[in-house]
């Protein structure tokens, strides 16, 4: 058994002079400053090993992160701001905790991890109309997740497989009362994914084929319009070790789907300048040399 813990100080000072926002937020007269902030983080652990090759663990850890201070102050768009005592400037502070467990034996690795993180005044990107533009938006927000990954040896000589499964859930508090009611839009949070690889490497050759699924994915609250309907992707790369470089040939879109980008069916989707469809099929072919 492995206890580690300790706290750190973090301490941040923003200069800002004064200045007036962009016309298309009311040319608003915004008085400058010097605000500061600080706080004391505290983090733990714990690390159990009850049999050779396996590893549980659980760990809390406090974090401290400024918020996109350029794109709040350029979208102040009421008169009396003054950065001094802007809350909207606030870091934000998170409290993430995580349990987990590894296993590393034989011809196979795997790891398991659940977290959650929340923070009373988050950071959220927020499409507004008037502009066309993501303002951000402080709220309280709450994240967990689940990621589990496995690799192996296969008994093929150099042949081995990775797989990977991702889950995300993310909420936010709408109507500033404290809770949480709301689903992290697809411009806050990335959706579910499963990932598979198989890897051949022996001597001079190495090949990989590989898919990326990203799952579909409804938001509780949201315009329906941006439900997310997921797409497979499968990918392939071949690269040999001659004596002069790397030659590598490799295949992005190897089955040519036709999709929607993420961003385009999450973020407002009846918007013709931010839909877009993914790239199709893509033929690579250089040459690499390390000198």
């Amino acid at each position: 058994v492995h206890l580690a813990g300790g706290a750190r100080y973090e301490s941040v000072t923003l200069k800002v002079g004064d200045y007036t926002t962009l016309a298309s937020y009311g040319s608003r007269a915004v008085g400058g400053g010097e605000p500061s902030f600080d706080a004391t983080l505290v983090n733990g652990g714990i690390v159990v090993n009850p049999i050779e090759g396996l590893r549980l663990y659980a760990s809390y850890a406090e974090g401290y992160t400024v918020p996109d201070v350029g794109r709040i102050l350029r979208g102040v768009n009421r008169d009396g701001i003054d950065v001094d005592s802007f809350l909207d400037i606030s870091p934000v502070v998170s409290d993430n905790q995580e349990i987990g467990a590894e296993w590393k034996r034989g011809p196979i690795e795997a790891t398991a991890a659940y977290f959650w993180s929340k923070s009373k005044l988050g950071q959220l990107l927020v499409l507004n109309p008037a502009t066309n533009v993501y303002d951000v938006q402080r709220q309280r927000v709450e994240i967990e997740g689940l990621e589990l990954n496995v690799s192996a040896r296969t008994p093929v000589p150099g042949v081995s497989v990775n797989a990977g499964y991702a889950k995300l859930k993310g909420r936010a508090d709408s109507n500033g009362d404290g809770k949480v009611d709301i689903d992290l839009d697809g411009a806050n949070i990335s959706p579910d994914r499963f990932n598979f690889a198989l890897i051949y490497q022996e001597g001079p050759l190495s090949a990989r084929l590989q898919s990326q699924s990203y799952l579909e994915r409804d938001f509780d609250g949201a315009d329906p319009r941006n439900s997310f309907g997921g797409y497979t992707l499968v990918d392939a790369s071949v690269r040999y070790e001659a004596g002069f470089g790397d030659v590598v040939l490799s295949v992005q879109n190897l089955m040519d789907e036709y999709y929607l980008s993420y961003a385009s069916d999450t973020s407002n989707p009846t918007d013709n300048l931010r839909y877009f469809a993914g790239r199709g099929r893509v033929f690579t072919l250089g040459l690499e040399r390390r000198f």
